[in-house]
């Protein structure tokens, strides 16, 4: 027969066993530890089935393997059409774009654009969401889906009397293949 005093639940620090890992919970998160305390352990999990449960590392990994932040172009110098070395590829979605401006560029209004083609019907940017002649980082968000073929990204700079500057534009994209 138990007593019950009225007590419900178990401690905030479960060791497993004997000498085994602990369970901590510190009221906001729960932490797996080695036998001391101290150090974090694994835990294993299944795969999540519900918008509601953990992923697992190659869930995470499965689902970012297509994401690239790696994509760049580097803008140098006076106007014209810079193209990426790395094709975005088929149905791929352009999540947004990053400028960063290293070194101010001269002349007057000088521009960007960034899109598909170096016409403007398809641009991610026209231009107007960095400031070339100042140097900095600008996040240029973009909701557009590659269709087709794999598709280079095209940076076209333009801009009355610009001969100096530099940029890099990194390019994120996501593909569920």
């Amino acid at each position: 027969m138990s007593k019950n005093f009225g007590l419900d639940g178990i401690g905030a620090e479960v060791q497993l066993g004997k000498g085994g890992n602990r369970l901590q919970n510190n009221g906001t998160v729960v932490n797996f530890t080695d036998k001391d305390g101290g150090e974090y352990v694994n835990a294993g999990i299944k795969d999540a089935t519900e918008a509601y449960h953990a992923v697992t590392k190659k869930q995470l990994d499965d689902a970012t393997a297509s994401l690239s932040l790696d994509d760049f172009i580097a803008v140098t110098g006076t106007p014209g059409a810079f193209a990426a070395t790395v094709n975005v590829p088929v149905a791929a979605k352009i999540i947004g774009a990053k400028v960063v401006v290293t070194t101010a560029y001269n002349g007057t209004n000088p521009l960007l654009k960034i899109g598909t083609s170096a016409t403007s019907s398809d641009n991610i940017d026209g231009g107007n969401l960095s400031d070339l002649a100042v140097t900095g980082s600008y996040e240029i968000p973009a909701n557009t889906i590659i269709a087709g073929e794999a598709t280079p990204i095209i940076c076209t700079l333009s801009g009355t009397g610009t001969t100096l500057g530099a940029a890099t534009v990194y390019v994120e994209w996501a593909n569920d293949n």
